[in-house]
């Protein structure tokens, strides 16, 4: 009966994560104030 909520806060909270961490890398990129520093 949770495994699909447990499923679904799994996705939910990996794709705020990845999204996150791609905007947050691609932002000094954009700006070249710095170096990009990928966390792989």
């Amino acid at each position: 009966m949770f495994t699909p909520v447990l499923a679904l806060a799994l996705l939910l909270a990996t794709g705020l994560v990845l999204g996150l961490g791609l905007s947050v890398r691609a932002e000094p990129a954009a700006s070249g104030l710095e170096p990009p520093r990928g966390l792989v």
